[in-house]
């Protein structure tokens, strides 16, 4: 008898060595198991702003793809979006149930610039992976200097102030361009450009011959064309999203003037073509995708996808898919056994990576800003295309130009 609780003791020992040994190969996160990984998103679904809608639809879109081909190491990425109608304090508290209550890894995504700014606060003190918030915004990646924000924050998009130096640098030096004019909105993506495109200016000894400012809701550009025309530029710059910016082209056409409009990535955009219609030809804009008619083998991918859920094809929708992309690799190379200290070396890892959509991505356990380039495009005859190679800056050690 003795014998055989001495071996039921010794299995009972081996068992638990053996739950001891598997618990710590495969330790818990929070947000992750044997089959899932659970992350959440926020988004204007309803009220003026719902377009913004498009960006998380996008995303859940990919996921679903991945999800179809198996997963990632085995595990369906479950994505949670929620509501915030473009309202900041709401953001917050809905990224906050989805974190205490939901119990998600990562926020994947995220759209816009003043609701993913105050939701940052939350995301440094409860170390939560935050993934390509959809915003040209720096101040995802960086501090006032150099240092990046939080380890756990990876800023995707190439931002305003490079978007910015690089046009300037583009039109002065490749299209010989002198005499600008910029209009901006006066709200941090205005303001940030324009202190990209002050940086450039002053690099390549010029001066606008005129910058014209107007409150984000302006519906009358009559105005804001006027005062630009006066100064007669023959290049005029515009920090603006489609919608503002097609009015402006519409103001200036019934004035008959028509100088060459240039751009922000935001205006590679259908919304561009069909509300500027005509006025809209020969400008240039900076890119940072693939063209989606250029039968780029990773674009005809994203069309694809994208067209299951009869989402458009647009800006928005590429920087969804896109962080979506990046989040999914990240999980890859991550491997089996994830958590999130190995899921942030697994993003430091990523160099000169290049996904479906997506070109050129580096990060480093110094740098959380994913892209540092464009490309340039001219719409002509009803389609935009491709003007030049990637061109790229890598902010300095003071960071980019604070506005």
């Amino acid at each position: 008898m003795r014998h055989i609780n001495n071996l039921r003791f010794l299995a009972l020992f081996l068992l638990s060595f053996l739950s001891i040994i598997i618990s710590n190969a495969y330790p818990k996160e929070i947000g992750v198991n044997k089959n899932s990984i659970i992350c959440g998103s926020y988004a204007p679904l309803t009220g003026p702003f719902s377009y913004g809608q498009e960006a998380v639809y996008a995303t859940m879109s990919f996921f679903e793809y991945i999800n179809e081909t198996g997963g990632i190491h085995g595990r369906k990425i479950i994505y949670k979006i929620r509501d915030d109608q473009y309202i900041p304090s709401k953001a917050v508290s809905l990224v906050k149930a989805l974190v205490e209550r939901e119990n998600i890894f990562a926020i994947v995504g995220g759209y816009g610039t003043a609701t993913g700014l105050e939701v940052v606060p939350y995301i440094i003190q409860n170390e939560i992976p935050f993934i390509a918030p959809i915003s040209l915004s720096y101040r995802f990646a960086y501090k006032k200097t150099y240092e990046y924000l939080s380890k756990y924050i990876f800023s995707l998009f190439t931002h305003n102030s490079t978007q910015a130096k690089l046009l300037v640098n583009y039109a002065i030096q490749e299209l010989g361009a002198k005499r600008f004019g910029i209009v901006y909105s006066e709200n941090i993506f205005g303001k940030e450009g324009l202190s990209g495109l002050s940086w450039a200016f002053k690099k390549n000894n010029l001066e606008p011959l005129a910058i014209v400012a107007h409150r984000p809701d302006t519906v009358d550009f009559s105005a804001t064309i006027l005062k630009l025309r006066k100064s007669n530029p023959e290049h005029v710059i515009l920090w603006e999203p489609p919608f503002n910016a097609s009015k402006i082209v519409n103001a200036a056409e019934n004035i008959n003037w028509n100088p060459r409009w240039l751009g922000n990535c935001l205006l590679v955009d259908p919304t561009m073509i069909k509300m500027a219609g005509k006025s809209w030809n020969n400008a240039i804009n900076a890119s940072l995708f693939p063209l989606i008619d250029s039968r780029d083998p990773g674009t005809e991918k994203f069309v694809d996808i994208i067209k299951r859920r009869n989402l458009p094809m647009n800006f928005l929708t590429q920087a969804g898919f896109a962080a979506g992309e990046l989040f999914v690799e990240g999980l890859r190379r991550a491997g089996p056994n994830l958590n999130k200290e190995n899921f942030i070396s697994a993003m430091e890892s990523i160099q000169n990576w290049n996904g479906f959509i997506l070109r050129n991505i580096s990060f480093s356990p110094k740098n959380r800003q994913g892209m540092s380039s464009v490309y340039f495009v001219k719409f002509s005859e009803g389609r935009y295309v491709k003007l030049s190679d990637w061109k790229t800056i890598i902010d300095d050690e003071n960071g980019p130009p604070p506005p």
